[in-house]
């Protein structure tokens, strides 16, 4: 259920931070004008579409995940998930259902309603990123952590309660789009996603986030998310 709710945030989180091409390049020296970059641009954004590599470390047990996939988002909050690798699954919503489908189990779990479902804090940026500051302490990374000099990065601290303590951005500084998040949770766990081969604004049909139970296959409706 912990792995569910994480994957909610991402879910909530990806569609918020992805910006379309602007006209000019941006390279940013201050963290307002790297802010201003972000919000200018949000509002374009109607879909997404990349590859990803998931990797999920925790420091207390040494343990280090990774999964493969492909992902899809478009407004308002439809999102899917293909898992790949290391094994198949699928998370898909339209914005008021979820549907998890592990086709070796046979078994779908269905959300009736996430209208209301909390995220962590992370969901405020869905909506709010013309005004992303207003929600966290946003800082301009100086310290080299971007992998090159095509990117840049920010550092975003929550300024209310939230179950994680930082969230690590790195932008294309031509494209906008993202190349890397990495969370860090209360317990210093870390979630950190990389995509490559990412699209924005394509032709992204609705029937993608519409979802049919196969038949014979276990269902499983919990009360909430």
């Amino acid at each position: 259920m912990k792995r569910l709710k994480q994957l909610g945030i991402w879910m909530a989180f990806v569609l918020s931070v992805v910006a379309v091409r602007p006209a000019h390049a941006v390279d940013p020296k201050t963290t307002e004008e790297a802010v201003a970059a972000l919000e200018s641009f949000y509002a374009s954004v109607q879909s997404m579409e990349a590859t990803f590599l998931q990797i999920t470390r925790s420091p207390t047990m040494g343990t280090e995940e990774q999964q493969q996939g492909r992902l899809v988002v478009k407004r308002p909050k439809m999102m899917r998930w293909d898992f790949t690798k290391p094994d198949k699954r699928l998370f898909l919503t339209d914005g008021k259902q979820m549907w998890i489908h592990s086709p070796e189990e046979n078994q779908v779990i269905h959300y009736r309603d996430i209208t209301g479902a909390q995220s962590g804090g992370v969901d405020v940026l869905l909506s709010e990123m013309d005004k992303i500051d207003e929600s966290f302490n946003v800082a301009l990374d100086t310290t080299g952590k971007a992998s090159s000099e095509s990117y840049f990065a920010l550092l975003l601290t929550p300024k209310t309660e939230a179950p994680f303590k930082s969230i690590f951005l790195e932008v294309h500084k031509q494209k906008l789009t993202l190349k890397r998040v990495l969370v860090v949770d209360t317990f210093d766990n870390e979630t950190e996603l990389r995509f490559s081969s990412v699209k924005v604004n394509g032709n992204v049909a609705d029937s993608l986030f519409q979802f049919d139970i196969p038949e014979g296959a276990e269902l499983i409706q919990p009360d909430r998310l």
